[in-house]
């Protein structure tokens, strides 16, 4: 029966559907059909994460033990499949998390009436590493940038000069809202940074280059962000000439400066994103706006809560993550939508329980698995839930393990990348005898498994 498949039926298959043929069928024998499935492997998996993914890069992937038979044979692709099917199905059995390791501060400092550290961690999943800014006048120079690897050991970013700089952040000033994703393949960690004369520049944090553009913000820049393929970059800053408003900067590197401009808006908003088509997601307390840069039109998005301004892409741009908007049925508070940019429709993360009610149950930190079959959000009140995207039930997307981080009486600011499915890392500010640390600690899903 598997023999007689014909390669149109396994190319237009689901990843869980195409999972389950792989499953069905041994590493030995059948030659001609497991190329095919392997091929029709590689393309599901190269759709989910991008035309990077080649055989090479899977060859390097952690797979799960009773995978191996398929490595052995050279199917690497359907090897990945076999693997996340084993550690999903584990996470999705167990809903449970292994003992948190122990916490590692990072930095820390003395407590103040008036202690408000910006933390702005980027997370690089794919090794766990992440990248650290701060603008904490009270940290040295040499804590404001840098990059942390798995084991906590800091590297310094060299021809990045932080005095006089700043980087300014994709997350928003008042909603402190950031999205990660673990790639199979290492993409640009592109960051948007400006001078002290407010001239604009990008930092590539992985091959460690600086990139001069020909853009310079007259007030200074509160927001920016620049597409995942490096194309597009926008800037949000606070325009003097209008008591309520900001200016939005818009360049577009393949075209040159001939497409530099700008657009005053009647706001002043907490979120920007840059998708690689160009097109701009803004949003502010109340409402999130959807801007065409071709043609500087606003479409406007009211939302339910009118008090939460989280309006978004996620990290591979595949998902606009909002808040319920105002047609929409009534939810939780802390209750978000993922609405697919790819034709999938929207999906629902519903807050089911709340931890600390004196704290705020909105998220602050998102995270993607590999092919995107987990998201994980920490809220700001030390609850941390993670979903399952390929089961939804009731309101939303089903909830496989619920936890809480350790914290004291203060918000996380909390920052999460997975490393594989079975992985997450998190970055939360943590009150410890008498100080505040910046502090990492890993979770492990569903035990110890690999993939």
């Amino acid at each position: 029966m598997l023999g007689c498949l014909p390669w149109p039926d396994l190319k237009d298959r689901t990843l869980q559907g195409l999972t389950d043929v792989c499953l069905a069928c041994s590493p030995v024998g059948q030659t001609a059909l497991l190329v095919r499935l392997d091929q029709a492997a590689q393309a599901k998996i190269s759709d989910a994460e991008g035309a990077e993914v080649s055989a090479d890069v899977l060859r390097q992937a952690r797979v799960h033990p009773a995978a191996h038979g398929w490595v052995a044979a050279g199917y690497h692709a359907i090897a990945y499949l076999v693997s996340t099917h084993h550690v999903y199905e584990r996470i999705r059995s167990q809903g449970s998390v292994s003992p948190w390791l122990a916490s590692i501060p990072l930095w820390s400092r003395p407590p103040a009436a008036d202690f408000s550290p910006h933390f702005e961690p980027r997370p690089q999943a794919r090794d766990g590493r992440m990248f650290i800014v701060s603008n904490d006048e009270a940290l040295p120079a040499r804590h404001r940038v840098q990059l942390f690897d798995i084991s906590a050991h800091s590297i310094g970013l060299p021809d990045i000069p932080v005095g006089g700089n700043r980087e300014v952040g994709p997350a928003g000033v008042r909603v402190n809202v950031a999205s990660a994703k673990d790639f199979l393949w290492a993409p640009a960690e592109l960051s948007v940074w400006v001078s002290a004369g407010n001239w604009v520049f990008l930092c590539d944090a992985i091959r460690l280059e600086r990139i001069a553009l020909p853009v310079r913000v007259k007030d200074g820049a509160i927001l920016a962000d620049v597409s995942r393929n490096g194309r597009y970059v926008a800037l949000i800053s606070i325009d003097m000439d209008i008591d309520t408003g900001s200016l939005l900067t818009f360049y577009d590197r393949t075209v040159g400066r001939g497409s530099l401009r700008a657009s005053r808006l009647a706001f002043v908003p907490s979120q920007l994103s840059v998708a690689d088509d160009g097109m701009l997601f803004v949003g502010g307390e109340q409402h999130g706006y959807r801007m065409n840069a071709d043609t500087c039109t606003l479409a406007t998005y009211a939302y339910r809560q009118t008090s939460f301004g989280l309006f978004r892409l996620s990290a591979d741009g595949g998902f606009l993550i909002r808040p319920r908007l105002a047609e929409e049925a009534l939810g939780m508070e802390g209750d978000i939508v993922l609405e697919g940019r790819r034709g999938s429709g929207c999906i629902v993360l519903p807050r089911v329980s709340h931890s600390r009610s004196y704290l705020d149950p909105w998220p602050g930190g998102i995270a993607f698995s590999v092919l995107n079959l987990l998201v994980a959000v920490a809220y700001q009140d030390g609850r941390l839930q993670v979903f399952d995207l390929q089961q939804t039930e009731g309101r939303g997307a089903r909830v496989l393990v619920e936890t809480d981080l350790p914290m004291a009486d203060k918000q996380l600011l909390p920052r999460l990348c997975f490393e594989g499915l079975d992985r997450l890392h998190v970055l939360f500010r943590q009150c410890l005898d008498d100080h505040v640390y910046l502090a990492r600690t890993t979770l492990y899903l569903g035990g110890e498994a690999s993939c």
